[in-house]
């Protein structure tokens, strides 16, 4: 009888510890910002389902950042409120704790589970939570760098106002601007020079043409070569992996 009762107890006791242990045991969510075609973020897919089946309790959060500005402006806001630039992905939180990057299972992944289990085991700050949960989240101030000014001040014509002023004209007006440098006006008298020794119009007429022809092409090559340049710069989405 008393072996019965030592047993009964034992068993008790033991599933009480355990129940007593689940229901001590943090919550903690991960939080993953991935980019669609990042062979970094699809390394990390694979090792965070793993991860998943070894701790089925804990939620996996995915968001995907370059084609989804609002996933986007959350990576942000939560990089501000952890005083980091994140500038690559992906990128990995757990708790108050960020990982960028993600080089492998035995690296970054051994890093990103360690940092799971101390959040399960002692608690830790939910970062991104509690961004998400603050609906009265200030505008990101290092965004306002970046914002167009409402009016600028033109030399010769003052202060204008962007919003009142079409974009053909403002062409024409900063084109002008850009035309009183000291290089075109010293090769315009350069040709001015030349010009005053040809006796014939036409002949005047025609090689100015072909000074303003030339300056033109050369600019609009030049814009062209620029314009072609960064927007492939901004289509190469491996410069923004880690």
């Amino acid at each position: 009888m008393k072996k019965f009762i030592f047993i009964f107890l034992s068993i008790f006791f033991t599933f009480q510890i355990s129940s007593f242990a689940k229901e001590n045991e943090k919550k903690v969510s991960i939080y993953f910002f991935w980019g669609k075609g990042c062979p970094h973020c699809k390394k990390e897919k694979k090792f965070l389902d793993k991860l998943n089946k070894k701790y089925p309790d804990v939620q996996i959060y995915r968001f995907e950042v370059w084609e989804n500005k609002k996933n986007d402006e959350l990576l942000k806001k939560v990089g501000k409120k952890l005083n980091i630039k994140v500038l690559s992905i992906p990128v990995t939180f757990v708790g108050d704790k960020y990982f960028i990057g993600f080089l492998d299972e035995n690296t970054t992944g051994k890093n990103i589970e360690t940092a799971l289990i101390d959040a399960m085991e002692y608690g830790s700050f939910d970062v991104v939570k509690s961004v998400m949960d603050d609906k009265n989240e200030k505008v990101i101030e290092e965004d306002k760098k970046y914002q167009i000014p409402d009016s600028i001040k033109i030399p010769f014509f003052g202060q204008i106002k962007i919003k009142n002023i079409s974009l053909p004209l403002l062409t024409i007006i900063l084109g002008a601007i850009d035309g009183f440098n000291p290089c075109a006006m010293w090769a315009l008298l350069m040709l001015i020079s030349f010009l005053i020794a040809v006796q014939n119009r036409k002949k005047m007429f025609f090689l100015g043409f072909l000074f303003i022809f030339a300056s033109a092409f050369i600019y609009f090559l030049f814009m062209v070569a620029w314009l072609n340049f960064l927007l492939f710069f901004a289509y190469v989405k491996w410069i923004k992996i880690a």
